[in-house]
């Protein structure tokens, strides 16, 4: 049954299938149609709305041909000429729009939001009509927000609520929102701060004061209202993440169990405890029938430890149901996901095939998600565990200098270390610790689940709320180095915690927090402007620096110089990029031992491992929507592109979101130019990769009609093939 997408890109369903408008004008057409579904719109009404006020003397004609080219798509009777002009006849409930509102008024907000794959009408923006009609739903979407995020507000609807008022700075019903789930969340100064901020915008941009309510509101926290509190014995419901389509890489494991005549019920709750153990370890269950489960890891979010998350959901699944004689296989691979999130695609049918092999209470893992296990399982794998440190003496001096002055001062000195994935941060720390004359103790927080704070303080040992007394306790009998790793996980709490921490006196301690740049996003403030508080950013490595590391990791060899090349260019001067390519020329056996050294055994197929794919493609995944969508447009172009590029795409301005893009390390612009790049060519691959290949054959020609008159027919062309080449490796009859 025919269904129409508009929350996001235009998106048009018949079943399992896509069907594509590939042309703008059409597309908006469809789009106008689709929002007054089941209702005749006349020709004028549609002439206005797709050129406005400049229409050309042939617009009814242009008109007549693109129902023409809708009705080739969609089928003759879908589009029907009725007076006063044209109707789409569908049902209003098969356009995701009108779905929406209809679940808005219902007050069915969470269901409504799950419909939300993006910015409303995105590509077809620049139809006149486009506009005011997106600006209408993202009222109602904000609106729907408001009304779920009021039902329950806690520590986790401070960072929605924030992007919320990027978005509307002088809605005051959100800042008020605001400032009652920070004083919920014990942070009554915060809360405060936040009408202080309300305040100063709607002064100085409007010229006006708070209303009523929100003043209310201040007064009550300051005098600590009882009646601000709110129900204390649930959690407030999260808000849904959109749901899109895309292509992934994740992890699946099958396990068949012998099931014959077995109760429906107790069926259903042997699935159910199936389910817990998936999202307990950040996977999901797969639908299926039969006799055997399925679990998938990287549905919804991709993890760079997904190969891990399975292998230890199939180990637990098995032990729980070990009186069933389970069989289990476990396969990693590209995958398509529909917005429904169903799956399809080679990993799990490798994963039966595997489960079938295996012997009762076995698990079997295919090649590449063993190496992956590898890799993660044991914190990573090294080929010598004595190559020296390179490139970060620099940042060494300066934290053992932070060091020497907590001991010196007999305070607390607070360490940053801000840098991507895999670019050194845990070396760099480790090589500050050994040796030293402190007491260490080190937590970690996790990308997942909850109870974020409590378990990075219970790895280290301590309890939340004795933890500052902890820590001073323990540096007074000796100084104490206390690290804190992938702080940009950490919920408020934990973050909140540190920063109190920070403020001891009498006691010498050094907090070291490493995190990737998203830190500043959750925490712009961080540090809060302390004399004794510090950060540094690890940069890439150089070309020299990179190609020193090799020479350590590796000892003597005889690498060819294309492959040391290679190895240099691609990693791009991140040292764990640099080691897993090494990594995997040792799996493949194209690297041997000799001696003390390595030595060629034949010229390898370059490509980059499935470990960093994974790392980088986990990272891509858990931006926030609108962000993770202005880094796939961008990539269209390639890892160089141009904004205004983007914003055609995207039918609407980008520069908030690029600008965030580069403060997480993830864009840079170039100097001189009107342009951007990507850090690293493999986040572009990534983000690229990651969506459907209708899609980016669609992109690719839209790209082209902009590029035509501004970078010549020849780039035009090229974006041109792209696409021709991508709807070729679609059509499964010449597969």
């Amino acid at each position: 049954m025919l269904e129409i997408r508009l929350l996001g890109p235009l998106e048009i369903r018949d079943g399992e299938h896509s069907l594509a408008v590939p042309q703008a004008k059409p597309r908006a057409l469809l789009a106008l149609l689709a929002l007054n579904a089941g209702r005749a719109v006349s020709r004028d009404r549609l002439v206005d709305g797709l050129w406005g006020e400049d229409a050309p003397k042939t617009a009814r004609h242009a008109l007549e041909n693109y129902v023409s080219q809708l009705r080739k798509v969609l089928g003759p009777d879908v589009v029907s000429t009725q007076a006063p002009g044209y109707v789409l006849r569908i049902d209003p409930d098969r356009v995701d729009v009108l779905r929406f509102e209809r679940l808005v008024r219902a007050e069915e907000a969470s269901e409504a939001l799950a419909l939300i794959r993006g910015a409303p009408l995105e590509d077809v923006g620049e139809a006149p009509f486009a506009a005011a009609e997106a600006a209408r739903l993202e009222e109602l979407e904000i609106a729907a927000r408001e009304s779920l995020l009021e039902a329950g507000l806690g520590p986790g609807a401070v960072a929605e609520l924030e992007q919320l008022i990027a978005r509307r700075p002088y809605r005051e019903r959100l800042r008020g929102l605001l400032m009652l789930a920070l004083y919920r969340s014990g942070r009554q100064a915060d809360a405060l701060a936040a009408y202080r901020a309300a305040r100063a915008t709607l002064a100085d941009e409007l010229g006006i004061e708070p209303g009523d309510d929100i003043q209310e509101l201040e007064r009550a926290i300051l005098r600590q209202d009882p009646a601000l509190r709110g129900p204390s014995a649930e959690a407030p419901p999260a808000t849904p993440a959109p749901r899109r389509a895309g292509r992934k890489t994740v992890t699946v494991a099958v396990t068949e169990l012998a099931l014959s005549g077995a109760d429906p019920e107790a069926l259903r709750s042997l699935l159910d405890r199936a389910r817990e153990i998936a999202e307990r370890h950040g996977g999901s269950l797969l639908p299926r029938g039969g006799s055997s489960v399925a679990l998938v890891f990287g549905v919804p979010v991709v993890h760079e430890d997904d190969a891990v998350r399975a292998a230890r959901a199939a180990a637990e699944l098995r032990d729980c149901l070990a009186d069933l004689e389970p069989r289990t296989g476990v396969a990693t691979g590209e995958v398509y996901v529909d917005a429904e999130q169903a799956v399809t695609g080679e990993p799990l049918s490798s994963a039966e095939q595997f489960a079938q092999s295996a012997r009762a209470g076995e698990i079997l893992l295919a090649p590449e998600t063993s190496r992956l296990v590898e890799l993660h399982g044991d914190g990573g794998r090294r080929l010598r565990l004595d190559s020296p440190l390179v490139g970060r003496e620099r940042q060494l001096q300066t934290l053992r200098s932070a060091f020497a002055n907590a001991v010196a001062d007999e305070t607390c000195h607070l360490f940053t270390v801000l840098g991507a994935a895999g670019v050194g941060k845990s070396r760099l720390v480790g090589e500050l610790t050994a040796g030293l004359d402190a007491t260490i103790v080190r937590g970690r927080c996790l990308p997942y689940g909850e109870g974020v704070t409590l378990w990075a303080l219970q790895e280290m040992g301590v309890e939340p709320g004795e933890a500052r007394g902890t820590f001073e306790g323990l540096a007074r009998e000796r100084p104490l180095v206390a690290v804190f790793d992938d702080l940009h996980w950490a919920e408020p709490e934990l973050l909140d915690l540190v920063e109190d921490i920070a403020g001891s006196r009498g006691a010498p301690i050094l907090l070291v927090c490493l995190a990737r740049p998203e830190l500043l996003e959750a925490r712009p403030g961080w540090g809060g402007g302390r004399i004794n508080a510090a950060s540094v950013l690890l940069e890439p490595l150089s070309d020299e620096e990179s190609g020193r590391l090799i020479d350590n990791l590796l000892g003597p060899s005889d690498l060819p110089q294309i492959v040391r090349d290679w190895i240099v260019s691609t990693a791009e001067g991140n040292p764990l990029f640099v080691e897993e390519m090494l990594a995997s020329l040792v799996d493949q056996a194209v690297l041997r031992p000799s001696g003390d050294g390595w030595t060629t055994v034949e010229m390898p197929a370059l490509s980059v491992p499935p470990s960093v794919q994974a790392l980088i493609a986990a990272r891509v995944d858990r931006l926030p929507d609108d962000e993770r969508r202005v880094l796939e447009l961008a990539s269209v172009e390639g890892t160089r592109f141009h904004p205004e590029g983007v914003a055609e795409l995207a039918g609407t301005n980008v520069e908030p979101q690029l600008a965030a893009l580069v403060r997480k390390e993830l864009l840079r612009p170039r100097e001189g130019e009107q342009s951007f790049a990507f850090r690293h060519q493999l986040v572009r691959d990534a983000a690229y990769d990651s969506m459907p290949k209708q899609l980016r054959a669609e992109l690719h020609e839209r790209l082209a009609e902009w590029l035509r008159p501004r970078a010549g027919e020849e780039l035009a062309e090229h974006h041109l093939d792209r696409a021709v080449a991508l709807r070729r490796e679609l059509d499964v009859r010449t597969a």
